[in-house]
């Protein structure tokens, strides 16, 4: 812990910043063996925590292409991503406008400040991000 990573958007690795899912898949296994479509749609899949439930929403057909292409890679899930937001007219304003507040507000329900600044920290990273070259 406390190694330095430039990846990392405060430059080091900490140990909140790694978690143990083993607990998630062991759940997400048991109630696969129940149903599993049910279990896939009831999980959170990806960077961006997208329910599976909402597969229709990010545009895939399915829920195993939608599962199939949370697990390819970055770019899978940036376009399932891209297209929930898409889908939902207040979201996609929301992200036109650069409306930190909103855009927690139609990702996250009227909820999301309840135990995190979620909207505070996207224009954290928004700003940081922009003032860093590639």
């Amino acid at each position: 812990m406390g190694e330095k990573d430039a990846k990392m958007a405060d430059g080091s690795v900490e140990k909140q910043d790694i978690r143990d899912n083993s607990q998630d898949y062991l759940r997400l296994i048991n109630a696969y063996r129940l149903d599993w479509q049910s279990a896939l749609k009831s999980a959170s899949w990806g960077k961006f925590q997208i329910m599976g439930a909402n597969h229709a929403a990010c545009g895939a057909d399915d829920i195993k292409e939608f599962v199939k292409d949370m697990c390819k890679n970055e770019k899978g899930q940036i376009d399932l991503l891209a297209g929930f937001i898409r889908k939902n007219a207040a979201l996609w304003k929301a992200v036109q406008d650069k409306n930190w507040h909103l855009i927690a507000y139609h990702y996250n329900g009227p909820n999301y400040k309840s135990d995190t600044n979620y909207d505070v920290k996207m224009k954290e990273a928004y700003e940081y991000y922009c003032k860093t070259t590639v």
